[in-house]
Parts: C-alpha cells; sequence; structure tokens
C-alpha cells in the first residue's frame, strides 16, 4: 500500500501548487466532515467536505488506488489545468491533495449549484421559465472568458463544456470545471481523440472526426447557454451518433425563440451555432460583441440568492 502511495507523490508533486497559506497536507482526517455527496463519475466521487477546526468547506474527488491507475492521465490532466489556471477568476481552483486511508483526495475550492441545477431549481420554482437577458449576458461573458484564458493562456481546449460543467457561487462568480479530457492544442492527444467527452454537446465537425479547434468549444458554449436560456436541451435525446448526426445534418441550427430576445443576444448565439466551424466567431471577438460587453458587469447575486439553495447544517460555502 505504501509503495502506491508513493506513485500518487511522484505523480503530482510534481505540480508546483501556490495557494499561499494554504496546505491540504496539515489537514488530518479526523477534522474533516463529509456533508453531502456532489456527484459520481467513472473515476471516483466529488463530496463536499467540512474542516471542522476552521469550517472551511472543500469541494474533495476522492479516488481509490485502482481507479486512480485507470484514470490516472485524466486525473493528472484535471490536475495539471486547475492548478496552472489558478490565477484566472473563472475556472476552479485546485488546492491540493492528500493520501487518506488508501485514496487520493483532490481538494477543490467549493462552490454552491453548477449551471445546470440552477436551471432545475428555476423549473421547480417558477410557473414559467424565463431568465432575465441581462443575467444570461453575464454568465455568458464569464464562461466565454474563462474559455479563453483556457485556450490564450494554457494552449487548452476543454472538450467537455456543458452545463454540469460549469459552477456558480450565489455571490455571482462563475467557474468553468472538469478538465479531465482537456488537452493541449498541438498534442497528440488533441490530433487523434476527437470524440471524447459528452456526445450532447459536441459540435458536427466532432462527430464526424474532423478537424478540432476552440470553434468546437464555441459550438458547446453555444448549446449550454440556449439551453439554460430556455431551460430545455435543443434536440431529442440521442441514443447513438447515427441519430446525433441525422439532427445536426438535417435539423435547423438551434436558436433562439423568435422575437422574444434582443438582437444582440440573437447575434451572439448566433456566432455560436454555425454547422461550419469557420464561420462561427472566436474568443476574441466574441468578447467584443454587445451582448456581453454591455451586460459583463451586471449583478447577478440578487437572482442567483433566490435560487441557490444554502449547503446542508447551514454552512457558508464562500469561505474562499
Amino acid at each position: 500500500m505504501r509503495r502506491k502511495e508513493l506513485e500518487f507523490s511522484a505523480d503530482l508533486d510534481s505540480f508546483n501548487i501556490n495557494n499561499g497559506d494554504f496546505d491540504c497536507k496539515q489537514l488530518n482526517y479526523e477534522d474533516l466532515k463529509t456533508i453531502k455527496n456532489l456527484g459520481c463519475g467513472a473515476y471516483g466521487s466529488v463530496n463536499l467536505v467540512k474542516h471542522t477546526k476552521s469550517g472551511k468547506l472543500f469541494a474533495v474527488k476522492r479516488m481509490t488506488m485502482a481507479l486512480y491507475k485507470e484514470g490516472r492521465d485524466r486525473s493528472l490532466m484535471e490536475i495539471q489545468v486547475a492548478s496552472d489556471s489558478r490565477d484566472c477568476p473563472f475556472t476552479v481552483n485546485f488546492l491540493g491533495y492528500l493520501n487518506l486511508n488508501g485514496e487520493l483526495w483532490m481538494f477543490m475550492e467549493s462552490m454552491d449549484m453548477s449551471l445546470n441545477e440552477l436551471k432545475g431549481n428555476i423549473l421547480n420554482n417558477t410557473a414559467e421559465y424565463f431568465i432575465p437577458e441581462e443575467i444570461i449576458g453575464n454568465i455568458s461573458f464569464q464562461i466565454t472568458s474563462g474559455l479563453y484564458y483556457l485556450l490564450n493562456d494554457l494552449s487548452i481546449l476543454h472538450r467537455d463544456v456543458k452545463p454540469s460543467n460549469i459552477l456558480i457561487k450565489n455571490s455571482g462568480r462563475v467557474k468553468i470545471c472538469d478538465f479531465g479530457i482537456s488537452c493541449k492544442v498541438k498534442s497528440d492527444e488533441f490530433q487523434s481523440s476527437y470524440n471524447v467527452g459528452t456526445m450532447s454537446y459536441m459540435a458536427p465537425e466532432r462527430l464526424q472526426s474532423d478537424s478540432l479547434s476552440q470553434k468546437s468549444d464555441i459550438w458547446s458554449l453555444g448549446i449550454t447557454v440556449l439551453e439554460f436560456t430556455t431551460g430545455k436541451f435543443p434536440y431529442r435525446k440521442w441514443s447513438n451518433i447515427f441519430e446525433a448526426l441525422n439532427d445536426l445534418c438535417n435539423q435547423p441550427t438551434p436558436a433562439l425563440p423568435p422575437k422574444k430576445y434582443s438582437a444582440e443576444f440573437n447575434e451572439y448565439l448566433n456566432s455560436t451555432l454555425n454547422r461550419e466551424a469557420d464561420k462561427r466567431k472566436d474568443y476574441i471577438n466574441l468578447l467584443k460583441m454587445n451582448f456581453l460587453v454591455k451586460n459583463k458587469e451586471y449583478k447577478i447575486t440578487e437572482f442567483l440568492q433566490i435560487f441557490i439553495q444554502t449547503t446542508q447544517d447551514g454552512e457558508d460555502p464562500n469561505f474562499l
């Protein structure tokens, strides 16, 4: 067991993780209380964990030795990107790791809710699903800015942009998470693995195994924003790639409901959702569009606090 724990350390100690006075390795297992489960995936579970002595909350991804070995490359990519992007206000921060009872615990900053969960709360608590355009514009600005940072500063494509990978604090901060299948723009993986990710949000060219670029993530961004705006996914539920390709190639390109939103919002969304990748705007030009520029300072806190539930036991997750 000790040899395998050292394998964790050999992998993870190579990262230059600088988080000021915070040091995960000073935490004791007895002082960590699991508040609730936040989700489960192929390579582990994510829990909200409280450090009882300080009151701090963390999102902790827990992986067994076997799962770590199986998903090693994805875990290392996730940690690498989260660590390298710690100066970006639009990506979730990696805080450190511990080897506890034969498991790898990866500590991330805690957030309140995913965009998908927020959509569900609005659906369940309003007679008619509607989100003010200014709210959508601010959230879209933060997501677009985060994706631009990943590409411009780190040469990273996310490859799995979707509502469940966009996290929100009730303070108004919106952050991108889950970098496990991200890739460097010029890496071998970038050249060969086009169809990893979530099929529902993949751009047409990814499903067809054509060229992969920032424009592929931009399509996923557009679908994410459209789904959050309308409260529903714009296509039927696909059971296989052939159904997806048929709809993407033969159905009208998704768009906002007519006459309900401004021309600026329509222009922004249409700039992300074009079947031809080279006709989609890039991040730089998206960030110059009026829809984002005029809403980037809009305060969304009051709206979010209506629908974002507080953490169990009355904990305040906004300690960071």
